[in-house]
């Protein structure tokens, strides 16, 4: 019949709601079962109810960063699905700009070396009068070196890190795709 008022249940997989014939367009526009596409363009397909998760998490079209970013890989409209074969074909760069930090920061080193050298010089020679002066520089010197060196340290130990990261992120999306391609048939 075409009655407005007829009872008319949910057509989605899952809900169980009843309501009115008439509102059966107004339901289905908001109906948390109601499979819908990717609102990302991820090609996905999937409950409205569970959208919300899957742009926060796996979608493959979801906003992201470079891991190595804190070196100046900037890398822009990345996304999700595409950091591993970024993190591929910007390898070489991404170790460029690893070296470069590290390079930086042994240059940085150096230079505060000769300076705490030239204030010891500088200490030794006027010791009788600003001794004092010259050991609050100098400690000041090697807290900067050791902070320089735990950070180069730091550096390098994520660097490796972001490397070993990225060789297992390629290896995961690889899985995965296989997996992907071998469902889809």
């Amino acid at each position: 019949t075409s009655c407005v008022f007829r009872p008319v249940g949910c057509s989605h997989a899952g809900c169980t709601a009843l309501f009115s014939a008439r509102y059966e367009a107004a339901h289905d526009g908001s109906c948390e079962f109601k499979v819908v596409r990717c609102a990302l363009g991820c090609k996905e397909s999937l409950p409205r109810r569970d959208m919300e998760a899957h742009v926060a998490g796996p979608c493959a079209m979801r906003p992201a960063e470079c891991p190595f970013r804190a070196l100046g890989c900037l890398a822009p409209g990345l996304v999700q699905g595409e950091v591993a074969s970024h993190l591929e074909e910007a390898r070489d760069a991404h170790l460029q700009l690893a070296m470069a930090r590290l390079l930086q920061q042994d240059q940085e080193l150096s230079e505060l070396r000769q300076a705490m050298t030239e204030m010891r010089a500088a200490a030794e020679t006027t010791a009788a009068t600003s001794a004092s002066a010259a050991a609050s520089t100098i400690a000041g010197l090697q807290k900067k070196i050791a902070a320089l060196e735990a950070g180069q340290a730091a550096a390098q130990a994520a660097a490796k890190k972001s490397a070993a990261q990225a060789k297992d992120t390629t290896a995961a999306l690889a899985t995965r795709l296989a997996k992907l391609e071998r469902e889809r048939g």
